[in-house]
């Protein structure tokens, strides 16, 4: 019988370490407001898990105007620098949004679906770091490469003092998406990511000529 207890509580011990292991080895960027604590990321890790996603990489907040939003972000399969994932946005029970009477739910948190969305972005290089960014409408890795670097070691340039004040409040390591739209290369992160930075890239240099607000 002690022997059984004492296989029950090693077993018990291995889970609860793969899954402090599981936490430790994720990617997380949560923004200046929301954050998660070890036993709230548990629980969304788990949530994603029920809804789909069975090897978590990357969570992520997001703070919108109808609150904080979550995102996980895993089972990823690369194919050069391409990356397909699966992400699915997740929020607190209390969330002003509206909850459907069927979204998954576990502990504090609900999922907005029961599938993940599939998506694709590319490893975007800056020295020796990483970043999975979505690029639109002809922008070539090497391109989203000279870009990002040139906003992270501050090679920027801009129109008037409202647009670098707006990119003062982002964290330039989590762009999103690079683009572009009528006609003009654009860029978002995830930290701000209710506007949208236009710019031009004058070889190692950007210029950021516009800024627009996008509301929910």
């Amino acid at each position: 019988m002690k022997a059984l207890l004492l296989l029950a509580a090693l077993m018990v011990g291995q889970a609860s370490l793969a899954a402090t292991n599981d936490i430790l080895s994720l990617r997380t960027n949560f923004v200046s407001g929301p954050s998660l604590s070890t036993n709230e990321l548990s629980s969304v890790i788990k949530l994603a898990s029920i809804c789909g996603i069975q090897k978590a990489v990357e969570v992520r907040t997001e703070w919108h105007l109808g609150g904080a939003t979550i995102q996980v972000s895993g089972d990823e399969q690369f194919e050069g620098r391409s990356v397909i994932l699966k992400t699915l946005l997740i929020y607190p029970i209390g969330s002003p949004r509206v909850r459907p009477v069927d979204a998954p739910t576990f502990g504090e948190f609900w999922a907005e679906s029961a599938r993940p969305r599939q998506e694709e972005r590319t490893v975007v290089k800056v020295g020796d770091r990483e970043v999975r960014v979505g690029l639109l409408n002809g922008i070539k890795a090497a391109g989203a490469d000279k870009i990002l670097d040139a906003f992270v070691k501050g090679r920027v340039r801009f129109s008037n003092q409202s647009q670098k004040e707006a990119l003062s409040e982002v964290d330039v390591m989590q762009a999103e998406w690079i683009g572009i739209r009528e006609g003009r290369p654009y860029i978002t992160f995830a930290s701000l990511p209710n506007r949208i930075f236009f710019f031009t890239l004058d070889e190692d240099k950007i210029t950021v000529v516009d800024e627009l607000r996008m509301f929910e």
